[in-house]
């Protein structure tokens, strides 16, 4: 009774993102393998066969979690990343305050976005797949910005290389921001700065 009322009062579009709050808890904080859909769908507060209602399989529900923290990085990352009006430099401290920012607010989401699934094939391919569009969109941006690759190498290669080395540095620094909450943002940003700019400066106009 008490269930069939939740459902009426709660629309499709609510539940759905009760669950994938939930799920999203439940995958950073015990893993794809460890969690589960009867945890899960205790933690939304919404039955088990309204879950699947939503989602066929904990791998589909993971995926699922995985695609909307990937956008929602994305979209607070990619902005300043493509500003007209910044120069490159600005450009790249504005992302990377963006994504330090994003990993301080949403912890569960950076944790999970940065924490490589074990033991299923398909999750670890949609895992791969992601953050290798996220790359290629980072490159994007690098080969926009007039990066210069070295003689005799294609700009999209030597960008995607670059991309791999500053999102590594990205997520590093970004683990140091959740491991040490009272770190002002903009100290660990100078220091990824001061690190990863003499490079990317370099690399754009010794060409």
């Amino acid at each position: 009774m008490a269930e069939t009322a939740t459902r009426r009062r709660l629309s499709r579009t609510r539940r759905r993102a009760l669950i994938l709050d939930a799920a999203l808890t439940g995958f950073a904080v015990d893993g794809y393998d460890r969690a589960s859909v009867d945890g899960i769908a205790a933690r939304s507060g919404i039955s088990k066969p309204v879950l699947y209602e939503h989602f066929d399989s904990k791998r589909e529900l993971y995926i699922a979690v995985l695609e909307e923290q990937v956008s929602a990085l994305r979209d607070r990352v990619l902005p300043p990343a493509s500003s007209a009006t910044a120069t490159s430099r600005e450009r790249l401290r504005l992302s990377v305050r963006a994504a330090l920012s994003f990993a301080r607010e949403r912890p569960n989401a950076w944790r999970l976005l940065f924490q490589e699934p074990l033991g299923d094939e398909e999750i670890a391919r949609a895992f791969g797949e992601m953050r290798a569009a996220a790359a290629d969109a980072v490159s994007a941006v690098i080969v926009a910005n007039g990066f210069k690759p070295p003689k005799g190498v294609g700009p999209d290669l030597a960008a995607r290389a670059v991309a791999g080395m500053l999102m590594a540095a990205a997520e590093s620094l970004g683990d140091h921001a959740l491991e040490h909450p009272l770190v002002d943002l903009d100290v660990l940003l100078s220091i990824y700065m001061d690190l990863v700019w003499p490079g990317v400066r370099h690399a754009a106009s010794s060409r």
